[in-house]
């Protein structure tokens, strides 16, 4: 998978869209029109094609120390749940597998299907897979060591294999986010400067870091994810009040009756303690999250926390609270079940 020859692609003299025999990518056989498999090395003879991805590699840490520690048997029963139950997660936020490798895997974000969040895909699926290995290690499995990842995007010729995946990536990219992976500290995702910029808007990041990475000849600037980005930004203390990002649009013209029902409903919650859930429905654009917006601002009084839900990723019901709470806080994937709990309790 990574880098190293430049790769051959299938070509062809006959012209694009015509029924042509190829050269095959890996061998250089003649493939005959119409076959999918080159008959000399039985390798796809599908046509490598240049794509931008965002690349994903997860690594066990401290895997060689476990390793020693247990018998061949016992290890492979203990990494194959864990790589499995990974991988599900890389899977539910769109990504594709194409190779594991024993103590890690590497996943791509944008081939075989591409989207137009794949950077942030694959982000949140880093912080998704750090936030399962801790769960893991302190609810169900102390055995497992831990996970380490790194990110990176760029441009990688996207071919044929026969990895169960049939699918091949090759480029810098690729490198660079398996050096990521290996720098990473253990329950850390560490991300290149172009996925960062293109998953900026959701994703906390630390500062800029600049580090010697092997194989390049000038340093390279990475930044650690840190987790989802608040929507909100609240002011100090430990009851905040909501600060609504200014945005310039127009002035609120009708629907009164409904922002003073919504605004009943808030009063009713703080005068019984009671919670309340109120779904506001309609058709795309006609402004429920303007309505929203419209009544953070003038309630200025209470804590507004916000939390989404996104098209992949795990369906668990109550997400997109789970989210809101957790951005509120600051929690991390790190934190014991005893912290969060006492967190919580204090913004009660």
């Amino acid at each position: 998978m990574a880098a190293g020859k430049r790769p051959r692609v299938a070509t062809s003299s006959a012209g694009v869209g015509a029924s042509h025999a190829l050269t095959c990518s890996a061998c250089g056989a003649v493939v005959p029109a119409g076959e999918l498999v080159c008959p000399a090395c039985g390798e796809p003879a599908v046509p490598a094609e240049r794509k931008v991805v965002t690349v994903l590699f997860a690594d066990l840490a401290g895997y060689t120390a476990l390793a020693a520690s247990m018998d061949p048997e016992e290890v492979f029963g203990a990494i194959r749940p864990w790589m499995t139950g990974l991988r599900l997660i890389v899977e539910e936020h769109g990504g594709t597998v194409p190779q594991v490798m024993g103590d890690g895997f590497m996943a791509v974000f944008g081939a075989p299907v591409a989207h137009e969040d794949d950077a942030e895909r694959a982000v949140r699926a880093g912080l998704a897979l750090v936030r399962h290995g801790h769960r893991l290690r302190i609810e169900d499995d102390p055995a497992f060591p831990g996970l380490h990842v790194g990110i990176n995007t760029g441009e990688v010729i996207v071919g044929g294999s026969r990895e169960s995946s049939g699918l091949a990536v090759v480029g810098d990219v690729v490198n660079i986010s398996a050096r990521l992976a290996d720098m990473a500290a253990a329950g850390h995702v560490l991300v290149g400067a172009a996925t960062r910029d293109l998953a900026r808007g959701r994703i906390r990041y630390g500062r800029r870091q600049v580090r010697v990475v092997k194989g390049k000849a000038e340093p390279v600037p990475v930044y650690e994810a840190v987790g989802l980005q608040e929507r909100v930004r609240s002011g100090s203390g430990s009851r905040k009040k909501a600060d609504v990002a200014q945005v310039r649009v127009g002035p609120f013209v009708d629907r009164a009756a409904v922002l003073r029902r919504l605004s009943m409903e808030l009063d009713r919650v703080a005068r019984t303690g009671v919670a309340r859930v109120r779904v506001v429905v309609d058709e795309p654009g006609v402004g429920k999250s303007r309505l929203v917006e419209e009544l953070a601002r003038r309630r200025s009084d209470a804590l507004v926390m916000r939390g989404a839900c996104l098209p992949y990723g795990q369906r668990l019901p109550l997400a997109a609270l789970a989210e809101a709470i957790t951005e509120q806080l600051g929690i991390r994937g790190d934190w014991s079940p005893a912290r969060v709990r006492r967190a919580i309790a204090a913004l009660r």
